[in-house]
């Protein structure tokens, strides 16, 4: 699969989320952050009474490892997501103008590194690697590289790039796209996966996964390696 963005796009992308970014993160809900912190919580309460248990002798060491590393894993994402909302947008839409240029110039950029250059490259960028049963490769991408995937792949089966570019620009309109239904709702769709259809989605997005999905942790890795000399 190539994961090359196609340079003749990006302007189309980014409008996409930028628009993203402004409904999803532009109005912060005053119960969100309580909500999080009130998880983070329910996850402190569990592990408090799942001790009491392991200490009584009713749950076997694998079993309390296990959840033990469930639990490391919930907290570090409540954490992220907590810590991302102190972000502005703008910082954000940076991050996302750094990933997609990053991702629009990865052939010339891959080529240009040594061998274990591109390994580390394609680490930060690869999630994994599917091969299906007729032998089809399929790349699963880390954040954002796969977000910005999603909105490439919509335009790409849209077919039509000036209409898609209008609609970015407006919130209403009943006419619907490559299956996609409009609505009020923004393309946060894209968010959900390449294969949804906006007619399923609920009319605002879940901003905790929107977070999660645009977030940007090994940026400073990646410029190191996809700065072109």
């Amino acid at each position: 699969m190539n994961i090359q963005v196609d340079p003749d796009l990006l302007p189309v992308i980014r409008d996409v989320y930028t628009q993203d970014v402004a409904e999803q993160l532009g109005h912060l809900r005053p119960d969100e952050r309580e909500r999080l912190q009130s998880s983070l919580k329910m996850v402190d309460e569990e592990e408090g009474r799942m001790a009491r248990l392991y200490a009584a002798g009713k749950i076997t060491d694998a079993v309390w490892d296990s959840l033990w590393r469930e639990w490391q894993d919930r907290r570090n994402v409540i954490r992220s997501t907590l810590e991302s909302l102190q972000y502005q947008h703008k910082t954000h839409i940076a991050n996302l103008d750094t990933a997609l240029q990053m991702i629009s110039q990865i052939g010339i950029v891959y080529n240009s590194l040594e061998r274990s250059d591109q390994k580390e490259l394609l680490h930060h960028i690869v999630s994994r690697v599917v091969i299906d049963c007729e032998g089809i490769i399929n790349l699963e991408l880390r954040a954002p590289f796969s977000y910005l995937q999603d909105i490439r792949n919509w335009i790409r089966n849209s077919g039509d790039v000036e209409e898609i570019q209008g609609y970015s620009k407006t919130k209403t309109s009943s006419k619907s796209a490559a299956g996609f239904v409009r609505t009020e709702c923004s393309l946060t769709v894209l968010s959900c996966g390449s294969n949804r259809n906006l007619s399923e989605q609920s009319p605002s997005l879940n901003r905790s996964t929107f977070i999660q999905r645009i977030q940007f942790p090994h940026y400073a890795h990646l410029v190191r390696l996809s700065t072109l000399d």
